[in-house]
């Protein structure tokens, strides 16, 4: 780019534009060519293949490591989430936790002497534990609560305690107040109707209800507990996406291999498994056309980028003129007029204009590259300008001591530069030469020449 000329985007963007008629014969080369190319391309691709085999795929001995680790963190969240999904224990509020209590006593019926009789009681014990690790008594309360959940998220709702002395302590909890109360009635009643059942083995012995309640209460080991599991799922997922991370393409292809055996439960750490070699499809006329039309759009596409880039690119590493106005901004010159090299008609406006603005004395005409329609353009106006006060020479070389000499004796100086033929380097030369002589550009003309 040269130094001192500015660019401008406006200025820019249309002289892009400007070179339509070659971006127009490109697309149309570049689509057809490209068009055809896509045809080909598109017909090979649906070409009629459906016998192919399956195709063996193999583990990466390096990767194999990271594929079993990858299954097992898979299985387990997957294990985790539905635990998480169905749980009723996750479901409740630690801190509005109901809880309700059933309180039985063990008495014995014989009077036995104390150590048969603490002996009798940690059987009663023994018996109702039995009970609790059973699925008979949350089949029960399944069905009295009407809640069609597997019975192993209610055995986690229960715990039992019991002492020495014949107290069994029944704890039950859950999400409300109202669940809770049929939860603590649903055991009752199981207890109730099986307790000969329970204790047929154990006689002198029975169980009386000594008290019960539900109450709202504030949970801090669940509130741990249910923190610990979704800490622990997120530590999980957090390993999972390392380690897929660090798969490379075949680890994953044969990663989702071994997930499918892995869910019918036949995978082996390592076993050769196979994938389906997808049949080349047949497509009609309307859809191989659109896909070979699309390959060449992105080319085209790609094309016109290029383009320009190419002319942006161009334009602002030009050696030549490209704007009159560049002279402006490069070295502050008035431009009297931009002239179509074979307009005359306008030669007096321009030398009139510049009459107005010169003084009296000698005019000196000059420039550089300049082509015959120039030369001529020139020779005319300075026939044009000559007047009594006002003498006017033509001077195409700059670069000679008798040029310099009658740069120093001219009043105004008028440069003659031609758009895209005469080159900034030699514009620089040409006003270097005039300051040297002690003088300024007057003005410049501007001449649009297509020779």
């Amino acid at each position: 780019m040269q130094t001192g000329r500015i660019i401008h985007l406006n200025d820019m963007f249309f002289y892009i534009l400007r070179q339509w008629k070659l971006c127009l014969v490109l697309v149309i080369v570049v689509g057809v060519t490209f068009g055809l190319s896509g045809i080909s391309k598109v017909s090979q691709k649906y070409s009629e293949n459906n016998g192919q085999d399956n195709i063996e795929v193999k583990a990466p001995g390096a990767e194999l490591s990271n594929i079993d680790t990858v299954l097992y963190l898979e299985n387990t969240i997957g294990s985790l989430q539905e635990y998480l999904r169905n749980s009723i224990l996750m479901e409740i509020n630690p801190y509005e936790e109901a809880a309700a209590v059933l309180k039985y006593q063990f008495t014995s019926l014989d009077n036995l002497d104390p150590e048969r009789y603490v002996n009798q009681l940690e059987q009663g014990k023994i018996a109702y534990q039995s009970v609790f690790n059973s699925e008979e008594l949350y089949e029960f309360v399944k069905s009295s609560l009407g809640v069609d959940t597997d019975i192993k998220y209610f055995k986690e709702l229960v715990t039992m305690d019991a002492s020495s002395n014949g107290i069994v302590l029944i704890r039950m909890i859950a999400p409300d107040a109202d669940m809770a109360q049929k939860f603590q009635s649903a055991v009752k009643q199981y207890l109730y109707d099986n307790e000969k059942e329970i204790l047929k083995n154990y006689q002198g012995l029975e169980a009386e209800l000594d008290s019960e309640y539900v109450a709202s209460v504030v949970d801090t080991r669940l509130s741990d507990t249910q923190r610990a599991q979704y800490n622990n799922l997120q530590g999980l997922q957090t390993s999972l996406d390392q380690k897929n991370m660090l798969l490379s393409e075949k680890g994953k292809e044969y990663l989702e291999l071994a997930k499918r055996e892995s869910k019918k439960g036949t995978y082996k750490s390592g076993q050769v498994l196979y994938k389906k070699a997808l049949p080349k499809k047949n497509a009609g006329l309307k859809r191989k056309l659109f896909e070979a039309g699309l390959y060449a759009f992105k080319r085209v596409v790609l094309m016109i980028g290029v383009f320009i880039v190419f002319f942006a690119l161009k334009y602002m590493w030009s050696p030549y003129l490209i704007y009159a106005y560049d002279l402006q901004d490069m070295y502050g010159f008035r431009i009297f007029d931009v002239l179509e090299a074979g307009d005359k008609e306008r030669l007096p406006v321009i030398a009139e204009k510049i009459k107005t603005c010169m003084e009296d004395g000698h005019v000196t005409i000059t420039g550089n590259n300049i082509t015959q329609n120039g030369l001529e353009l020139m020779q005319k106006l300075e026939g044009e300008l000559k007047t009594d006060s006002l003498s006017v020479a033509v001077l195409c070389e700059t670069g000679t001591v008798e040029a310099l000499r009658k740069l120093k004796g001219s009043n105004n100086i008028i440069v003659i530069e031609i758009l895209g033929k005469s080159k900034y380097n030699a514009i620089k030369k040409l006003v270097e030469d005039i300051r040297y002589c002690g003088k300024e550009v007057s003005g410049a003309v501007i001449i649009k020449d297509s020779k």
